[in-house]
């Protein structure tokens, strides 16, 4: 009997290693402005409904600590650590589309020097920038892409199982990832770049042929009401292309 509870405890904690590490790396759902409690009791949750499912893991944990020392627990513990937070860094990249998107228009706008402090994140970010991330965690829920997360995480467990060696860590998803989010981001906003850059076309056409007129002053201005009219403008079409750019990062994290 003593055996046994040591077995279910050595699963619980494994499993909820990878858990908690999965929740507090993904933002929106563990980042720091998000209480303790509710990341506490969130991990705490799931790792309880998978605990109550690992049946088979059980028996696995039970082949492969078997008549170990709580040393090799201990390293056990730091091997789902790391899965649980490789997993959720690959998923904590689905705002890099909508903030690539933003900050880019701000800078092609000249609002980089307004940049303000993100609570979620130790950097400066711009004005559109925060406005593009806020839509996309919007359509990122409404969508319900989140379950797609948890569906994960929870293949995961069967690809990977508790207790075991790491096999091979996602790098190479990874990189994918990372690659294709900086592509979407910018065709996200590459209508309104479009008409930003015939803006300054526009300005240095008009500075050459007329030198005595400070358009430099001038330009500054007008792209700002430049970007933000093509931004309302061509909003009813941006926003379906960034739903289409979440489906397409859950179909490329399934797909692995």
């Amino acid at each position: 009997m003593d055996a046994l509870l040591e077995i279910w405890v050595m699963t619980f904690g494994l499993i909820l290693a990878r858990v908690s590490a999965f929740v507090a790396t993904i933002p929106y759902l563990g980042g720091r402005f998000v209480p303790r409690t509710v990341k506490a009791g969130t991990a705490l949750a799931l790792t309880c409904f998978w605990f109550a499912e690992s049946g088979a893991g059980t028996l696995s944990v039970a082949t492969s600590l078997n008549d170990r020392p709580w040393m090799a627990f201990a390293l056990a513990i730091g091997c789902e650590t790391l899965i649980g937070c490789a997993l959720g860094y690959i998923f904590g990249l689905f705002l890099v589309p909508f903030r690539v998107a933003g900050e880019y228009l701000s800078q092609e706008m000249g609002l980089t020097m307004g940049a303000i402090t993100d609570p979620s994140r130790p950097q400066m970010t711009t004005v559109m920038g925060e406005v593009f991330e806020v839509l996309g965690v919007i359509l990122f829920f409404s969508q319900n892409v989140h379950h797609v997360f948890l569906a994960a995480l929870h293949g995961s467990f069967a690809r990977q199982p508790i207790g075991g060696a790491i096999l091979s860590l996602p790098v190479a998803l990874q990189m994918k990832v990372m690659s294709s989010t900086t592509e979407w981001g910018l065709m996200l906003v590459a209508p309104i770049a479009c008409c930003l850059f015939i803006t300054s076309l526009v300005l240095g056409v008009m500075a050459k042929a007329a030198p005595q007129l400070n358009l430099m002053s001038v330009g500054f201005a007008l792209r700002i009401v430049v970007g933000l009219v093509a931004t309302s403008v061509l909003w009813p079409d941006i926003a379906p292309q960034m739903g289409v750019v979440l489906q397409r990062f859950s179909s490329l994290l399934i797909g692995r």
